[in-house]
């Protein structure tokens, strides 16, 4: 059933067929702990994570694709959430796998409002998390503020094989502010899908368009504003 607060949100238990989920995690695991593959690194004071998005030559975690793309589950998406014409992003920009080790966190933000490439507007997250052994005191949960972000006003445990799905607008403001606790040799996993306009909204673009996601931390607003226009390097950090 859909959640309308803080903003509409929805959760599945057990989402991926056991069989491949167990796969997929496997898989996941293997691709974190072979050098060979180039994962994106963020490290900075608002965000620590590793990103991931190559499923092109991944043997179970591109089988993942067709069942988000199934055109009856985003019926039923679309009929949940009260919204026409949307198909998943299959290129992942931005998607893919996403890691925080021990200290990871990411602060409280809102998500890219039209991807920069295909200029499709972004509707839907859709998390799925992939840690089979979690404890409470890893911290991990994914936050869902007010919009005023003075609240958390839901946690949503990364519980194996749990979907979380909800929408991104201007008041869907989420994170994972509070820095992970797990033991060294752990991580926090998730993957993440978005769903997307089947139509372009380039010529929509204007100064006010969100191209890059939007951060909140009162500690470090310069380099919130920075990062809400491209990544952040060693130089904005120290100065």
């Amino acid at each position: 059933m859909l959640n309308e607060y803080p903003f509409p949100h929805i959760t599945y238990k057990e989402f991926v067929p056991i069989d491949l989920i167990e796969k997929v995690k496997k898989e996941y695991d293997e691709i974190l702990n072979n050098e060979l593959h180039k994962w994106v690194e963020y490290n900075n004071p608002i965000e620590h994570k590793l990103s991931f998005n190559k499923f092109k030559n991944t043997t179970y975690l591109k089988q993942l694709l067709p069942i988000m793309g199934n055109i009856e589950f985003i019926n039923q998406l679309q009929n949940t959430f009260g919204i026409e014409d949307i198909e998943l992003d299959t290129d992942l920009y931005g998607a893919g796998l996403h890691n925080h080790p021990r200290g990871g966190y990411l602060c409280t933000h809102l998500d890219y409002e039209i991807n920069p490439i295909t200029f499709k507007k972004r509707w839907l997250n859709l998390i799925l998390y992939i840690n089979d052994d979690w404890k409470d005191e890893y911290n991990g949960d994914t936050e869902l503020w007010n919009n005023d972000r003075t609240i958390c006003e839901k946690r949503v445990y990364p519980e194996f094989n749990k979907a979380l799905i909800f929408r991104t607008d201007n008041k869907s403001w989420h994170g994972v502010s509070r820095k992970i606790c797990c033991p060294v040799n752990k991580s926090r996993k998730s993957i993440a899908f978005y769903y997307v306009s089947k139509r372009s909204y380039k010529d929509d673009v204007d100064d006010n368009t969100r191209m890059k996601a939007l951060f909140y931390d009162p500690k470090y607003p310069k380099l919130c504003e920075i990062r809400s226009k491209r990544q952040l390097t060693k130089k904005d950090i120290e100065e």
